[in-house]
């Protein structure tokens, strides 16, 4: 049974990415992990999750 306290909406997700676009992506993708792990706690992770980062 979930108990997420909210849904890792996508425009939660995409104003956190936003967020830290100034960090180098090592930095970024330790944060990202990190929210995520935070999130979800100790529940069963249920969907797929993808993000990819690239450097321009």
């Amino acid at each position: 049974m979930m108990t997420y306290t909210y849904k890792l909406l996508s425009s939660k997700t995409r104003k956190f990415i936003l967020s830290m676009q100034h960090l180098p992506l090592k930095e970024q993708k330790e944060k990202l992990i990190t929210h995520f792990e935070e999130w979800k706690k100790h529940e069963e992770q249920i969907d797929d999750v993808c993000v990819i980062g690239y450097k321009i």
